[in-house]
């Protein structure tokens, strides 16, 4: 390989990245599941009544809109990071 030794740092922090951003992806799908569950309370008859029903449809729909609000901000974070990685990279092979 010719690899320069500190070129490593670049590929470990494009590997951090991309754990951290899936770590994000796991939480958003996490919290959308949490909100299709508390959903599907709605359909089930309870002695509870329509406050229940209601409350349960918020906290679904809330959830489900939580998990989406997550994966787009991971998604820019991810890019983001990912744009400032790779030009501090070409930026080292340039000066090398």
């Amino acid at each position: 390989m010719n690899e320069h030794p500190d070129e490593s740092k670049w590929i470990q922090q494009h590997l951090a990245n991309e754990r951290t951003y899936l770590a994000w992806i796991r939480t958003s799908i996490t919290i959308m599941g949490l909100g299709f569950l508390a959903a599907g309370i709605v359909f089930q008859s309870t002695p509870y009544g329509e406050v229940g029903h209601t409350l349960a449809a918020i906290a679904g729909i809330s959830s489900v809109m939580l998990g989406f609000i997550i994966m787009g901000l991971a998604t820019m974070d991810y890019m983001v990071k990912r744009s400032v990685i790779y030009a501090n990279l070409s930026h080292y092979k340039l000066v090398s």
